[in-house]
């Protein structure tokens, strides 16, 4: 099995088991990897318990490599250590997402730069355990559910278009015409300049696993390159004889580097 390569953050692939895989990789237009992705699986009460994790640093931040390294491990290490213990898997996603916004605000960084925002991330995270999935995210890195029914979108991105379209000001294409269509409106972080105390509003969703399926959490870096949750399901196999993860995980990042690679591309995949 593949393991972390933290000694390079061009491309990283970590594969726990068969069923488990990651893999971030640089892409083919930006200097450095500012994603980070973490996937861990732990046992409690003879239950196996999925972790997975997936940041994407805010290039027009300082340190934005720091900040989704920062939140990623911290809030991987949190679910870890909580669910172990017994926790509320709800309760200890959002704790989780909370102890990831302080680890970002105590990255070191020039307050006097104000042409450079401070460090921050997005963050989408999901624990799998029994037939749950619990899902928080801030930003507008996703997640994905695919089985036989076809790809559904379990985030709603903290963006600007949703903004938007969700306050019936514009409708869908007319907000991705405008110049502001990729812009964020929450992360890990102070946003866009703010330097108040001000903190993330993460939101959480619970769904039902199917019997057999695929999550799917990744950066923008990857759905970026989707036309629709249709392609999506055409891109990855599940069921009897399915790939093993780090193979499917493998192809989704070899087909947005095949699409022009313009991000960092992180996936964090899991097979049910």
């Amino acid at each position: 099995m593949s393991e972390r390569l933290p000694q390079s953050r061009d491309r990283v692939e970590h594969a726990p088991d068969k069923l488990l895989a990651s893999v971030t990789d640089r892409g083919l237009s930006y200097p450095i990897n500012q994603d980070d992705v973490r996937v861990r699986k732990i046992i409690v009460e003879s239950s196996r318990v999925t972790v997975m994790v997936v940041c994407d640093g805010v290039s027009s931040g300082q340190s934005a490599e720091l900040a989704s390294e920062a939140a990623a491990k911290t809030a991987s290490n949190f679910l870890v250590k909580n669910l172990s213990l017994g926790g509320d898997p709800r309760e200890a996603m959002r704790q989780a997402v909370i102890a990831a916004e302080e680890a970002v605000r105590a990255i070191p960084f020039d307050e006097k730069n104000r042409k450079v925002n401070p460090p921050g991330t997005t963050l989408v995270a999901a624990v799998a355990i029994r037939k749950r999935l619990i899902v928080g995210w801030v930003g507008d890195s996703r997640c994905y559910l695919i089985d036989k029914t076809g790809a559904r979108l379990l985030t709603h991105d903290h963006s600007w278009v949703n903004e938007m379209v969700d306050n019936g000001h514009l409708n869908m294409e007319q907000a991705l015409k405008s110049r502001e269509a990729h812009q964020i409106t929450q992360c890990l972080g102070p946003l866009h300049g703010n330097r108040s105390t001000d903190v993330a509003d993460p939101s959480i969703a619970v769904y039902d696993l199917p019997d057999y399926g695929i999550v799917l959490l990744c950066s923008d870096g990857l759905w970026n390159y989707f036309s629709g949750v249709d392609q999506l399901r055409k891109l990855v196999k599940f069921g009897p004889g399915a790939p093993d993860a780090i193979v499917q995980a493998r192809s989704l990042v070899a087909y947005a580097l095949s699409q022009g690679g313009k991000d960092n591309i992180s996936v964090a995949l899991m097979v049910k």
